[in-house]
């Protein structure tokens, strides 16, 4: 049996560990899931494998069986920057970290691993690109496109400032969409 040792990144910033307490679920606090290769949770023996609850960014899930496994985070309530002036509240995080895929081998004992938890801005542009070479290729309506691109694209501009992390692979990401529709 196995140790996965997860790491939870600050959110938008890869290189940080997220600062959030652990809690007691279903409560706030960040959560890690173990699910099958089929998106189902884990179960052995009766026994549930998840939530976990992620302590400043850090959790482990011990006796995991050989096997391939999807791992994700979720938080309960979204984490909130400070209000800014006029006393708005602005949402920073996803509801959900990246998922990563663990292939766990018999005999292994730990697997290390980290999850991005990108900011809210980053997953919406994401789709905001999706739409744009979806139209690009014919397999949407462009006016269906359009109407998507212009509503998410406002949201982005007036709602919080996307975290620094976020920003710079948003940017590399909007070169490599600028190629794929020339391309």
């Amino acid at each position: 049996m196995a140790t996965l040792k997860v790491n939870l990144s600050a959110v938008g910033n890869a290189c940080d560990q997220d600062p959030t307490p652990a809690g007691k679920f279903p409560g706030p606090g960040w959560y890690v899931f173990l699910a099958d290769c089929h998106g189902k949770p884990i179960v052995r023996a009766g026994k549930e494998y998840g939530p976990f609850p992620v302590d400043h960014g850090y959790v482990e899930v011990k006796d995991v069986p050989p096997g391939r496994y999807i791992l994700f985070a979720i938080v309960n309530p979204f984490p909130v920057s400070q209000p800014i002036p006029g006393g708005e509240i602005i949402y920073q995080s996803n509801f959900t970290s990246h998922f990563a895929v663990i292939d766990v081998c018999c005999g292994c004992k730990d697997y290390c691993v980290t999850l991005y938890n990108s900011g809210w801005h980053y997953c919406v542009q994401v789709i905001v690109y999706w739409f744009q070479l979806l139209a690009a290729q014919k397999q949407i309506k462009p006016e269906l496109a359009s109407g998507a691109v212009d509503a998410l694209t406002k949201a982005l501009q007036g709602a919080g400032r996307t975290q620094p992390g976020d920003a710079a692979v948003n940017e590399m990401m909007a070169r490599i969409v600028e190629q794929f529709k020339k391309g």
